[in-house]
């Protein structure tokens, strides 16, 4: 089984160069991933960095050209003045994706144009959900629910990060949401959204929220994917390693369930199999085009 990290951030300080991390990835069994530009100034500053949003999209392409298999995204700031023409810029460079962290600032429903110009690209947004550990007041714009006028914007694939934690019964609400709405077809096209699980739910949280996830009776197996949070400066075989066993066995558990499940007829239960091979590969691939 292929494994990839869909989530690792770029800091703007001394890094390992880009053959280095490809090594360290390559050892904790990942093959591939997503990678993020450097941070955009305004959300977290790095003053020995240039942080201009070409500076940071052109960082990211040459730093995934020598990692093979690691996709370049750019970290959006939507309320930068110029943005549409980032996202040109981006595009035309050939960033694979796009990341985003609704700060206190704005939400995502107050720069839907800047959303529907990444929708317009064809490529995917991975949207920040849940708290933010950086000094900004920006819960309410990043609580799950807070994503929902995203439902019409024409052609967007998304994903919110680390089930929403703390508001994890509120992230399977909305992914039930925009699965239910799909079904709707005289409304128009809806937006389709996708699970990032990447940890920000704490360990003892983790198994409930990624059981409601799985079980709560929506197709999350096809459109949840995986994630280390960690950053290319300094990549951790070792917490890869364990953060992909611990996952592993929550999968387990929730296969057997499912399996119980299935044997007593309980008919609004998806289908629960070879989920591993869902969230760690495929459901990544697909979410990139791949």
């Amino acid at each position: 089984m292929e494994i990839y990290d869909g989530h690792i951030h770029t800091r703007g300080v001394k890094s390992d160069p880009p053959e280095v991390f490809h090594e360290k990835a390559l050892s904790s069994g990942v093959c591939g991933g997503t990678v993020f530009s450097v941070h955009p100034a305004r959300y977290r500053p790095f003053p020995d960095f240039d942080q201009r949003a070409k500076s940071r999209i052109d960082a990211v392409m040459e730093f995934t050209s020598r990692a093979p298999g690691f996709l370049p995204y750019f970290f959006a700031d939507l309320s930068e003045p110029d943005i549409i023409d980032q996202i040109e810029y981006a595009r035309k460079a050939g960033i694979r994706g796009f990341k985003v962290i609704c700060d206190g600032r704005y939400s995502a429903a107050d720069r839907i144009d800047a959303v529907a110009a990444m929708a317009e690209t064809g490529l995917p947004v991975m949207f920040h959900s849940g708290i933010d550990n950086v000094p900004h007041v920006s819960s309410k714009n990043n609580v799950p629910s807070a994503f929902e006028p995203l439902l019409h914007v024409k052609g967007l694939r998304f994903s919110l990060a680390h089930i929403g934690w703390p508001w994890c019964d509120d992230f399977v609400g909305t992914f039930a949401k925009f699965e239910m709405a799909r079904d709707f077809t005289d409304f128009g096209p809806v937006a389709e959204m996708f699970a990032d699980v990447t940890p920000g739910t704490p360990g003892i949280y983790r198994e409930e929220a990624m059981r409601k996830l799985y079980l709560a009776g929506f197709h999350a197996k096809d459109r949840t994917f995986w994630g280390t949070d960690q950053i290319v400066n300094d990549y951790a075989p070792s917490w890869t390693k364990w953060l992909f066993e611990r996952d592993t066995a929550i999968l387990a558990g929730i296969e057997r369930e499912a399996k119980a499940a299935s044997e007593a007829q309980t008919y609004w239960l998806p289908k629960l199999e070879n989920l591993a091979e869902s969230l760690f590969s495929t459901a990544w691939r697909r979410f990139n085009a791949i």
